[in-house]
């Protein structure tokens, strides 16, 4: 019987060049994992085992319970009360991964002003013996978050932290506290401080009293146009503003100083930039407005014609 033989060739250069990059991502892939691994091992204390003794846990504080200081709920999309929505226990073993956060949208930088950063208050309603706080860091970038016991006067600092800004290192934080009061505050110094969850630990020191709220005498209740409002534009026909008493005047600066050849103070200033007939001219409209009963604010935003024109904003 004659055998079988065998021909082994020498690769071609596609066959060769994709052996290459095949070996080259599989060096890439077990880098990755290394490094990986080395940067949990080294943050291996963000995933703390239970405590051995058992911690009580504070609940029982609502919506209503949690104020966002900055105001970002209103309009920014934050979300104060996502600091607690998980079912997490971390002192007692119950370690999930929180899914939620409470900052606003991180391109509103107005809710975290310098040297005050967004605050969120916690009412516990009670006197309590604070012992443990537990956060979990999900930060992508390294920053500043503090938590304080006290009152709104009178804040105590209980924990300074830096965020690690690492995906490896994400995790449960455990900080002592030893402090006794019935308000906890927590101040986020920017969008990049992103601590997703907290949960607070402690005992009732002190019972108080239910808060009571003085019923004062009902005001009449008032017209609509004593406190309706509405926006509007110097094009807007003033009689269309009558039914609302008060009037907030959005105008641009650029409408008025119009002037891209003189400088001030011998730029030429307009008061029609619309070509509008004199009632709604801005010469006349404030006292039109006036006649007819209504109330204005003026609120003129911008920059001069000659430097939106060089791209300088507000």
């Amino acid at each position: 019987m004659r055998g079988i033989r065998i021909i082994i060739s020498r690769p071609g250069p596609l066959l060769k060049n994709l052996l290459t990059a095949l070996f080259l991502l599989c060096c890439i892939i077990l880098l990755v994992s290394i490094i990986y691994i080395g940067q949990i091992i080294f943050y291996q204390h963000a995933f703390p085992s239970a405590s051995a003794a058992v911690l009580h846990k504070i609940t029982g504080f609502t919506r209503d319970d949690v104020y966002d200081l900055s105001g970002s709920e209103a309009s920014g999309y934050g979300d104060p009360m996502k600091l607690f929505d998980e079912n997490a226990d971390p002192a007692n073993g119950l370690l999930s991964q929180p899914f939620t956060q409470p900052l606003p949208n991180p391109r509103m930088g107005i809710f975290y002003p310098p040297g005050k950063g967004l605050r969120i208050v916690i009412d516990l309603h009670d006197l309590y013996g604070l012992s443990d706080f537990y956060i979990y860091d999900k930060s992508l970038a390294a920053d500043s978050i503090w938590l304080y016991t006290g009152e709104m006067n009178n804040w105590k600092l209980a924990v300074a932290y830096k965020t690690a800004g690492n995906a490896a290192a994400w995790g449960w934080k455990n900080f002592l506290v030893g402090q006794s009061a019935r308000f906890v505050m927590v101040r986020f110094n920017s969008y990049q401080s992103v601590i997703s969850e907290l949960v607070m630990y402690g005992n009732i020191r002190q019972k108080l009293p239910a808060d009571t709220i003085a019923a004062l005498p009902a005001l009449p209740r008032p017209a609509l146009a004593a406190f309706a409002g509405t926006n509007a534009y110097d094009y807007v026909p003033p009689h269309l503003l009558q039914p609302f008493q008060q009037t907030r005047l959005y105008q641009m600066m650029e409408w008025y100083d119009t002037d891209t050849v003189h400088a001030y103070p011998n730029n030429i200033i307009s008061l029609n930039y619309f070509q509008q007939p004199p009632g709604q001219q801005w010469r006349y409209y404030a006292d039109s407005l006036r006649r007819q009963g209504n109330y204005l604010w003026m609120s003129i935003r911008g920059m001069p014609k000659r430097d939106s024109m060089k791209r300088i904003n507000q």
